[in-house]
């Protein structure tokens, strides 16, 4: 399922994909104060009331997208240039089994033709090249209603079969080529430690520095920020937790808050756009005239008059 992989109980588990980068899209100071004053709930998997559509989940399941290295992630946002965003590193914490579709379409069936599975593994194969070229296609903004379904379809499959134990994707990427990918992880195993029950920030000032002068970009970030402030979110979430049964707090807090990944917050950047390069097909444009303008050009009056109908403005 992924790359160099080991065995875990029998599962095949995702080891070089040690970071996992996420980002928000921060073009102005308020949403930049908005992230930083709770950065872990900020760049997570947002709560299920508020996720939408994506490509491997229908609006309201909670999944989390992000790539496997920040440039990429830059990219999946579809930053214009000069725009900005805040980007963190996530540390995989635990055991991932990945289905790693990269890797699965580029195998070889080494079975002979005259195989009796040949055909079952050919089909497999198959499968596994239209699934990814479905899951990287781009999908323009607007249309990702009906353009996610199909996606959305074998993605519930996979994360709602007991025997599969598939905790995420790893996909090649829509907006950047070459070998690069994202990874979306479905809703049982994206949950961030310290999202809980992490305080609010209250931010005080950010100003940049680090330029030597004045025309060095500043290279720094500073923000000024009071102590946390209890979360009301943790606050709430104490209060259900108390009125569950003792048992039930136990299997709520092994099913729900699990963590599978840490934010490191001494890593999150704000990366700005310069320039985009774009990787394009292109189609020539050929016009020729129709048939009965042709005949009508050669003098067939008769037949023009005959197809006159072609014209809806006559």
């Amino acid at each position: 399922m992924s790359g160099d992989d080991g065995e875990t109980g029998g599962k095949l588990v995702c080891h070089n994909c040690r970071f996992i980068f996420r980002g928000r899209q921060a073009n102005d100071d308020g949403t930049r104060r908005t992230i930083y004053s709770a950065p872990i709930r900020q760049l997570g998997a947002p709560p299920a009331e508020m996720a939408v559509a994506g490509r491997m989940n229908p609006a309201g399941i909670s999944v989390l997208y992000g790539s496997l290295d920040a440039e990429t992630c830059a990219a999946e946002l579809r930053l214009p240039v000069g725009g900005s965003a805040l980007i963190g590193k996530f540390e995989i914490i635990r055991p991932l089994p990945l289905l790693d579709l990269p890797k699965l379409e580029n195998a070889e069936n080494d079975l002979s033709y005259f195989h009796p599975r040949f055909a079952t593994m050919d089909s497999y194969a198959k499968f596994i090249r239209g699934f990814h070229n479905e899951v990287k296609r781009t999908i323009i903004p607007g249309r990702e209603h009906l353009g996610y379904v199909p996606t959305q379809v074998v993605a519930e499959y996979l994360w709602t079969r007991d025997e599969l134990s598939v905790d995420g994707v790893i996909f090649g990427s829509a907006q950047v080529s070459g070998s690069r990918y994202n990874i979306a992880l479905f809703p049982h195993a994206c949950n961030v430690e310290g999202s809980e029950n992490e305080g609010v920030r209250d931010i005080e000032d950010i100003y940049a520095s680090g330029g030597n002068n004045d025309d060095e970009p500043d290279d720094t970030e500073l923000v000024y920020y009071r102590p946390h402030v209890y979360s009301e979110y943790s606050i709430l979430t104490d209060v259900e937790d108390e009125a569950q049964s003792e048992e039930d707090e136990i299997s709520l807090r092994e099913a729900k808050l699990l963590p599978y990944l840490r934010l490191d917050q001494g890593s999150i950047q704000l990366v700005s756009v310069k320039a985009i390069s774009y990787d394009i097909d292109s189609l020539t444009i050929c016009f020729q005239e129709s048939e009965p303008a042709r005949r009508h050009k050669l003098g067939g009056d008769d037949d023009f008059e005959d197809d006159l109908s072609v014209f809806p403005d006559f």
